[in-house]
C-alpha cells in the first residue's frame, strides 16, 4: 500500500518530467521555426546568385581599360521584353567628365563618374567607353568601372561593415572609413548599437530610407569607379534628407574627376 510520502514523490517525480518534456518540446519548436526562416533565406540567395548572367563575354574579350571615361551611343535600339521600345536608332557623345540627365530617354538620372544599374545588350547599335565596345570587352572589368546608386538599395541580413564592401570586398578599414566620412554615414553609424558590426536586417529594414542611400553613395565612393549611375537616388526621401545626399553625390562627383 502506498503511502503519502510514496505518492508526493510520483507527484514531484510526473511534474519534473513534465516539465522537461515541456521545455524541450518549446526548444524543439524554435529550432524548426529558425530552421525554416534560414531555408527560407538560402532559397531567396540561391535564386539570386542562380540567374544566368545576360551578358556573357565574347570569345576574344579583353579587359576595359578607362582614361578618359567617354561614353558613346551609336544607332542603339532597344525594347522592353514586353515589346515595348525605348530607344530606335538613338546616338549620343558624352564626353569624359561630364555629368547629364537622361530624364527624357526614361527617368534616369546618369552622371559622369558615379554607381550603375543593370547592363543589358541593345537589340541594335554599339555602346562604346573610351571607343572601346562594351560588347567586346570582359564583363567583369566593365562592371567594376561603374558605380551605381539606386532607388532600391540592395543590403544583405549582415553586418554594415560587410554591406559597405559589397562592391569591393578586399578594402581596407581605412578605405571603408574614408568612404563613410566622405558619404555623411559616419556619423549615424556611431549612432548604431554595434557600430559597423550592427547587423541590418532583411533588405536593410533597420536602417532608414536617407541612411540606406548614403550606404549606397559610401559604396561608390569606395568603389571609385571612373562612370556613376543614379537610378532616382533621391527621389522618395524627404527634403532634408535629399539635400544631404546631393551634397555627398556632389563630393563624390567631384572626387571622380
Amino acid at each position: 500500500m502506498e503511502t503519502r510520502a510514496d505518492l508526493d514523490g510520483d507527484v514531484v517525480l510526473t511534474t519534473t518530467l513534465g516539465f522537461t518534456v515541456l521545455h524541450a518540446s518549446r526548444d524543439f519548436a524554435m529550432a524548426m521555426v529558425d530552421m525554416v526562416q534560414q531555408v527560407a533565406k538560402l532559397r531567396e540567395a540561391v535564386q539570386v546568385l542562380g540567374l544566368p548572367h545576360e551578358m556573357r563575354d565574347a570569345g576574344e574579350a579583353r579587359p576595359l581599360v578607362v582614361s578618359k571615361g567617354s561614353i558613346a551611343l551609336r544607332d542603339v535600339s532597344f525594347r522592353y521584353p514586353s515589346g515595348q521600345s525605348v530607344l530606335r536608332g538613338f546616338s549620343l557623345n558624352v564626353p569624359g567628365g561630364q555629368k547629364i540627365d537622361s530624364w527624357p530617354l526614361g527617368r534616369r538620372q546618369v552622371h559622369h563618374h558615379c554607381d550603375a544599374a543593370k547592363i543589358v545588350r541593345p537589340d541594335a547599335g554599339e555602346v562604346l567607353i573610351d571607343d572601346q565596345v562594351i560588347a567586346h570587352v570582359t564583363q567583369e572589368s566593365l562592371r567594376g568601372s561603374i558605380a551605381v546608386v539606386q532607388q532600391d538599395i540592395s543590403l544583405f541580413h549582415r553586418s554594415l561593415l560587410e554591406n559597405l564592401r559589397y562592391g569591393r570586398p578586399e578594402a581596407t578599414d581605412e578605405e571603408v572609413f574614408r568612404a563613410v566620412d566622405a558619404a555623411g554615414c559616419a556619423e549615424f553609424i556611431a549612432a548604431l548599437p554595434d557600430g559597423y558590426e550592427t547587423l541590418v536586417g532583411e533588405r536593410g529594414m533597420k536602417l532608414s530610407g536617407g541612411q540606406r542611400q548614403r550606404i549606397a553613395i559610401a559604396r561608390a565612393f569606395l568603389m571609385n569607379a571612373p562612370i556613376v549611375i543614379l537610378d532616382e537616388a533621391t527621389s522618395a526621401l524627404d527634403t532634408e534628407s535629399e539635400q544631404s545626399i546631393q551634397e555627398a553625390l556632389a563630393r563624390l562627383f567631384r572626387g571622380a574627376r
